[in-house]
């Protein structure tokens, strides 16, 4: 079997959802298949120019061939040539525009993994396609729904609301989660006291997404005073949306792995509390180093936590039950130090090797049939 992945590879530890997801995925495939490649595009980084020469005939190989930046049309070249059983489109990026007409000239099977749903996003920012310059993003969107033959959903809700934006039922698709490292699952260390709580919230660096902030700060200034707490901020933040907080704030700059499992060894609960999320795998990392969840009912992650035995999940209408579940935790109600340990299970069905069996069995059938 000869597998494409397509999107975009970062080569640095720095990873956004859909860019880590691109990365696991293809070195656990590499253990499965000899010929599997990775092609991404001329992305900008530091000190580098890069000409138009460039992103329409460029090469650079690297890891001996299977992973290859590629200019528009070396990378059409590339699929000419190689002719592979699938295409897998693994974070959704503009250049991948063009791959849509080598659908229609070859047999190649189209695999798409959708971590969001743009439109939907973009009208919940409140924004006009024009105002954020999207409109190519909906162009992509709009052919990876009508022109793939298979879809991989991380929930049946998201699929809904793809099939209410763009009125089609996908004929073929598949539910599919996202993983977690090992190093996560590895870095445990058993929480003994919840005298003191270290909060940690996510915001990520796109301050144009909202992560629900604001409702975490309203619920938390709510919190019996009496409760010793402080949230930990990681990404960008806007200083309007913290100057009201009766607790303390610390701010966190975006981290690679190996710093972020440090720093979240001492932290005792996540909070996701965005209006929309397919699957965030930043609280399932949470999860796997014994870190207690509390996530809202709109949020992927949601199936896999159970209130009171491995994490918490409140009604994203009704704030106050976050602050309810924060008063929860100086009582005697729950046994966090189970809950704990509890919630590190979720790495037994997302760890990587799992996941990526999943995506290759995914695969055969679409050779198979």
């Amino acid at each position: 079997m000869k597998i494409v992945l397509i999107g975009k590879y970062n080569f640095g530890e720095l990873l956004t959802g859909p860019e880590k997801v691109a990365k696991r995925l293809f070195t656990e495939l590499k253990k499965k298949e000899k010929e599997v490649y990775f092609l991404t595009h001329f992305f900008k980084v530091p000190n580098e120019r890069i000409s138009i020469l460039t992103k329409l005939f460029g090469k650079t190989e690297y890891e001996e061939g299977q992973i290859q930046r590629r200019g528009i049309i070396a990378l059409f070249l590339f699929l000419i040539k190689e002719k592979p059983n699938i295409i897998h489109i693994v974070n959704s990026e503009r250049f991948i525009i063009p791959i849509y007409l080598y659908k229609f000239i070859f047999k190649s099977s189209l695999v798409v993994t959708k971590h969001a749903v743009l439109r939907h996003e973009i009208r919940l920012s409140g924004l006009q396609l024009f105002q954020q310059g999207k409109i190519k993003d909906i162009v992509l969107e709009w052919l990876e729904i009508n022109y793939s033959d298979l879809i991989c959903f991380y929930t049946n809700e998201q699929k809904k609301l793809m099939n209410k934006i763009y009125g089609k039922n996908p004929l073929k698709y598949e539910l599919i989660d996202n993983g977690i490292d090992a190093e996560f699952y590895d870095a445990y260390e058993n929480i003994s006291q919840w005298q003191y709580l270290k909060i940690v919230f996510y915001n990520g660096s796109d301050l144009s997404v909202d992560r629900g902030l604001n409702i975490v700060i309203d619920s938390l200034n709510c919190v019996n005073p009496k409760i010793k707490f402080e949230l930990f901020i990681i990404g960008e933040v806007d200083p309007n949306q913290i100057k009201n907080a009766n607790f303390n704030i610390t701010r966190i700059k975006l981290m690679t792995k190996t710093d972020l499992i440090k720093f979240m060894m001492d932290k005792n609960i996540v909070i996701k509390s965005t209006s929309f999320d397919t699957f965030p795998i930043f609280v399932a990392e949470c999860m796997a180093m014994g870190i207690i969840p509390i996530v809202s009912t709109n949020t992927g992650i949601s199936k896999y936590i159970t209130t009171g035995y491995n994490g918490f999940v409140y009604d994203h209408n009704k704030p106050n039950e976050l602050t309810q579940i924060i008063n929860n935790s100086q009582t005697d109600k729950y046994d966090y130090c189970l809950i704990s340990k509890n919630a590190r299970e979720i790495y037994y069905s997302l760890n990587w090797e799992r996941i990526s069996d999943q995506y290759h069995k995914i695969y055969e059938n679409l050779i198979e049939n």
